[in-house]
């Protein structure tokens, strides 16, 4: 069966309640979807972003000469979609396809890190956050709590070592201002 095209006859307050019906319309069709650009800024606020299929952005050119080659998602899909800010809709986003036919077969959910890590609620990162706050637990422990707490979570462990990683980022980063002082 072939890949649907998210529904056009919506309108969304804000780009990212669009942008987010469009990944919840891509989860369930089996393909993800990403942000590619923003453009026609107002007030410094762009008022279109292109939107295309993950597995779009030309084919890939594997460069690897070693034993490890890298795989990809890339198979030059041609789905484009744009979401704009239109005048004449009382300043609401409004979806457009621009090319609505996709070359792959549907995919699961949990193959895609925008659909696994880009679902996550402010609940489940509070969560993640305080367990991985616990340095004597693993990544595995961390991710059977996190899975009897939520089940229909699509987190992998490697994405919750990402996740510990850029926490730890962040964490590293404020403190160095903290003890820097806000001017340094």
């Amino acid at each position: 069966m072939p890949l649907q095209p998210p529904p056009t006859d919506k309108r969304f307050a804000s780009a990212e309640e669009a942008f987010k019906a469009l990944q919840a319309h891509a989860r369930d069709q089996g393909y993800a979807v990403v942000k590619t650009r923003p453009s026609d800024y107002k007030d410094g606020k762009p008022r279109r972003y292109d939107i295309a299929c993950v597995c779009g952005n030309g084919k890939y050119k594997s460069g690897a000469a070693g034993l490890r080659k890298s795989g990809t998602k890339r198979t030059g899909c041609p789905f484009k979609m744009k979401i704009v800010r239109r005048k004449d809709a009382d300043d609401l986003w409004v979806p457009g396809i621009l090319c609505g036919s996709h070359n792959h077969d549907a995919n699961s959910a949990i193959n895609f890190p925008e659909h696994r890590r880009g679902a996550l609620t402010v609940e489940q990162t509070n969560v993640l956050r305080a367990l991985l706050g616990h340095s004597k637990l693993t990544i595995k422990t961390i991710g059977e709590i996190i899975k009897l707490q939520f089940p229909d979570i699509l987190l992998t462990e490697k994405d919750i070592s990402n996740l510990r990683q850029a926490f730890n980022r962040m964490s590293n980063a404020s403190s160095s201002r903290t003890v820097d002082g806000p001017n340094q």
